[in-house]
């Protein structure tokens, strides 16, 4: 039966209640293996952008060509997440999500050939393969409530953001591998088949077999109906503008200093702050609910973002300064995804998963746009203002609006209403 442990829990942990470590967690039955096919079936988000523009460039086509295709995959898969979610809380994990990555594998696998076609073909191959991405990451954490003990859920949900962010990094040294023995076009399919395998492995868990969707609202908007998950939404909207605008600050900051290699390791060390972030958090008992915890999180990840916007031509400083920031995102995430399990009903918990990730999604592409618009006339520091300033905005959000429901009472009636 799905957890309903209100999200702030009591206010002093007890030996029963206190964070279990991720030994603890990956000693739970079935876990490893859930966790093992759900990442190696999120695989093809991490690799298909890069291999995507490689396989533009090969076909004849311009850096500018392979940045819309790449984008539109990001898009399209982004907006697929809470609909593809809802159809998984209506019909079970199994058949919409084998379909999903047959298609999208399918759509993958393709583009090689629909690219060198023409751009219409290269779009739509691109969009099909996005859309369908299987919701791999919004199930696995509608599972782990039904699998993992109450105590050690926000191990559970710390470990899948950390092992996600190692697998981000994972994804494109596999495109670059592939490509350097064979071609784009073997490295994107390669990726493709990886992650309909992955797929495969997850639903053949016990946990997903047995899972069968509960009666659900007939409400279209479906979780969106809480106004806990709307506020949601909009911190995590606002983190992920934060996101985007850095990975365009680092490669302007990085052109400016005259070091264009530092880009990817500013980006790295980001990615370096989530993982060790997420560990940590993992370990650390919290002697507050999950809105407090929350709320200081997000002061954390604005104050980290500050040292950044000094852009100091030190790229040692400006590498440590981008592990900062790093260091709050994972605690962020996985208190914001422990907390959902008690504020929808179960119906509709793999959509509203789907819309926390859209609205990361969302935002990163919101962030990176905007900070790309002001690369051309405005400093690094600028750019990372603006990461700064988002971040200020989801600080501000929770502090006033206070997402996270106090207490079972309101976390209840922020549900959407059953017919």
């Amino acid at each position: 039966m799905l957890a309903t442990t209100p999200p702030d829990g009591p206010s002093a942990p007890t030996a029963a209640n206190a964070p279990a470590g991720l030994r603890f967690v990956l000693a739970t039955p079935s876990v490893p293996q859930l966790f093992l096919g759900s990442l190696t079936g999120r695989l093809p988000t991490a690799a298909a952008p890069l291999a995507i523009v490689l396989c533009t460039v090969a076909s004849g086509g311009n850096y500018g060509q392979a940045g819309t295709f790449a984008a539109l995959y990001g898009l399209a898969a982004t907006l697929g997440q809470p609909l593809l979610g809802r159809l998984v809380d209506r019909n079970g994990q199994r058949g919409p999500m084998l379909s999903a990555a047959l298609i999208s594998t399918t759509g993958l696998a393709a583009f090689p050939v629909a690219v060198h076609a023409n751009a219409l073909a290269g779009s739509l191959a691109a969009a099909v393969g996005g859309l369908a991405t299987p919701p791999l990451e919004s199930a696995l954490r509608s599972l782990l409530p039904r699998v993992v003990p109450a105590h050690a859920l926000p191990s559970a949900f710390a470990l899948d953001v950390v092992t996600q962010s190692a697998m981000f990094a994972a994804g494109p040294l596999l495109v670059t591998a592939v490509t350097g023995y064979l071609t784009p076009a073997a490295a994107l399919a390669t990726a493709a088949v990886l992650g309909l395998a992955g797929t495969w492995a997850m639903i053949r868990t016990p946990p997903s077999r047995n899972w069968h969707p509960a009666p659900h609202p007939s409400d279209w908007l479906g979780p969106l109906r809480s106004p806990a998950i709307r506020g949601l939404t909009a911190v995590l909207a606002l983190v992920g503008i934060a996101i985007g605008a850095q990975s365009v600050a680092g490669a302007a900051w990085a052109e400016k200093s005259h070091h264009p290699a530092t880009a990817g390791l500013l980006l790295a060390a980001f990615s370096v702050g989530s993982c060790a972030g997420g560990l940590a958090y993992s370990r650390h008992t919290w002697h507050c609910s999950a809105a407090e915890r929350v709320q200081r999180l997000l002061a954390g990840f604005l104050l980290a973002w500050l040292p950044l916007t000094l852009s100091p031509d030190n790229t040692a400083a400006m590498v440590t300064f981008a592990v900062l920031p790093g260091l709050l995102l994972s605690p962020i995430l996985s208190t914001v995804f422990t907390s959902l399990p008690p504020l929808v009903e179960p119906a509709v918990l793999t959509e509203a998963n789907g819309w926390m990730i859209a609205a990361v999604g969302a935002g990163s592409a919101i962030g990176t746009a905007t900070a790309g618009a002001l690369a051309d006339h405005h400093s690094p520091a600028a750019l990372y203002l603006t990461a700064a300033t988002a971040a200020s905005l989801a600080a501000a959000y929770a502090a006033l609006r206070n997402p996270i429901p106090s207490d079972r009472a309101d976390a209840r009636t922020s549900r959407p209403h059953r017919p």
